[in-house]
């Protein structure tokens, strides 16, 4: 036996460990199971802020990778498309996500829950680099991609960020204002079913439209994106995104200048 294997035993009964024989063959890591669920983004994160009636939250914290966590705990997980064109940046609060104006936003998909299609509330921080020159260029939003039912909260070529509703007739229901760029600032959108829609920038009520109709026109299959509409990343963003929220009610407006702190 040679001295390094005496070494080894005298130390293994000092301290209850086993020694392995040198001369036997290595053992192969384990082989995953074919059917094993492909690893999920990081489930692990804070809820700050309002969370009554909070759907679905992108904290855009995770650093790296082409998944985003929903911190809402409804596991409602987001995809990059085409993660080469983002970069990981630091957010407003923590990290963020900056899209480069083409080919790269974030699909969750249409599992949003259904009971945002009424009354709900749609929050980020965003901090616009430049605005296209022909084309809407999309914050967040959920709608068909060719016939645009739902809604969205974009950046116009005109340096508007205005929030659409589509409806039964007459065209969408439009709230617009001067767009905050080229900084980070608070905007959040609202829908009161009967009521108005509104729109806020860095805690602040600034514009808003009576809202007659209870519920927008949508399409359940469509899509909830960040920093695109559709999945050719059409009205791509040139910005960087943080704290994505949407409500499934109309918050009030100490909640949202809570959210815009």
């Amino acid at each position: 036996m040679s001295g390094g294997r005496h070494r080894c035993l005298a130390l293994a009964g000092a301290l209850a460990l086993s020694c392995g024989d040198p001369t036997a063959p290595a053992q192969a890591p384990p082989v995953p199971a074919a059917d094993a669920e492909p690893p999920q983004p990081r489930a692990s994160c804070a809820i700050g802020g309002v969370k009554s009636g909070l759907r679905v939250y992108y904290a855009f914290d995770e650093g790296e990778g082409a998944s985003v966590n929903d911190c809402s705990g409804n596991a409602i997980h987001g995809q990059i498309v085409s993660p080469a064109r983002s970069t990981w940046v630091e957010g407003h609060t923590g990290g963020a996500l900056l899209l480069h104006g083409e080919d790269s936003c974030v699909d969750v998909g249409s599992s949003i829950l259904a009971d945002t299609y009424s009354s709900f509330t749609a929050t980020a921080w965003v901090h616009v680099h430049s605005l296209s020159s022909a084309a809407n260029a999309r914050l967040v939003g959920r709608s068909h991609d060719v016939t645009v039912e739902g809604w969205e909260l974009s950046f116009r070529p005109d340096g508007k960020v205005a929030f659409l509703l589509s409806r039964e007739s007459g065209g969408p229901l439009v709230v617009e204002v001067a767009a905050p760029i080229g900084r980070w600032a608070h905007v959040a959108a609202v829908f009161r079913p009967g009521e108005e829609a509104v729109l806020w920038i860095d805690g602040a009520r600034v514009a808003s439209a009576p809202a007659t109709f209870s519920s927008f026109v949508h399409d359940p299959t469509a899509h909830l994106r960040i920093g695109c509409r559709k999945e050719t990343v059409d009205d791509a963003l040139h910005g960087a995104v943080d704290e994505v929220r949407i409500y499934a009610r109309a918050l009030a407006a100490y909640e949202i200048a809570e959210l815009a702190l």
